[in-house]
C-alpha cells in the first residue's frame, strides 16, 4: 500500500511540474516588426497645446505642422491667455517657438475684455506675457479710444500698451 501511495505522489508530483517546465522551455515569438515612415514634418489635424504652470494659456489650430523638434508651424491659430481676464490672439498663421517660449503671429488680431488692436505681424512671449511688434499696429479701447503707431508693445500682465513713433490718437470728438 506504501508503494503504491508513493507511485500515486510521484505521479502528482511531476504532474504538477510538468506544465511549469513546459511554459519555462518553450520560446516566445518576438512581436512583429513594423515599419513606419518617419519624417522631420509631422502633421497634426486638431492641434491643441496647453501651459503648465502658473501662467495659463491655450494654443488652437485646425492644422500643425511640426518642424524639426522645437517649431510648430500654425494655420489659423488662436492663441487664449488666461490672467486677471481673457485676452484671445487670432492670427492668420503662427510659429510657436518652444525654445523661447514665443509665438511668432501674422495678421493677428487681439481682443481683450475693453480693447481691441490689430497688426500685420509680432511675437507673443509666453513667459513674460508681452506681445511686441515693429510694424505698425491699432489699439481701439472702449470701442471710441482710437490709438495707432509703430512698434507697439502690449504687455497683458500689467494693461500696458507703449508705442514707439508715429503715434496717431483719437479720445472723442470735441464738444462745440
Amino acid at each position: 500500500m506504501k508503494e503504491k501511495i508513493l507511485k500515486v505522489a510521484i505521479v502528482l508530483a511531476v504532474i504538477s511540474i510538468l506544465p511549469f517546465v513546459i511554459l519555462i522551455a518553450r520560446k516566445e515569438t518576438p512581436p512583429e516588426r513594423i515599419d513606419v515612415e518617419t519624417h522631420k514634418e509631422q502633421v497634426i489635424k486638431d492641434f491643441v497645446l496647453q501651459s503648465e504652470g502658473s501662467k495659463q494659456w491655450v494654443l488652437k489650430a485646425p492644422e500643425a505642422l511640426f518642424e524639426g523638434e522645437k517649431k510648430i508651424r500654425l494655420e489659423n491659430p488662436e492663441l487664449t491667455v488666461y490672467d486677471r481676464e481673457k485676452v484671445l490672439l487670432i492670427a492668420k498663421s503662427a510659429i510657436y517657438d518652444q525654445e523661447k517660449k514665443s509665438v511668432n503671429l501674422k495678421q493677428v488680431v487681439i481682443i481683450g475684455k475693453d480693447f481691441r488692436g490689430k497688426a500685420s505681424h509680432g511675437i507673443y512671449y509666453t513667459e513674460r506675457e508681452i506681445f511686441i511688434t515693429d510694424s505698425t499696429c491699432k489699439i481701439t479701447f472702449d470701442s471710441s479710444k482710437k490709438i495707432s503707431g509703430k512698434g507697439c508693445q502690449i504687455d497683458l500682465r500689467n494693461k500696458r500698451v507703449i508705442i514707439q513713433s508715429n503715434v496717431k490718437s483719437r479720445f472723442g470728438e470735441v464738444a462745440k
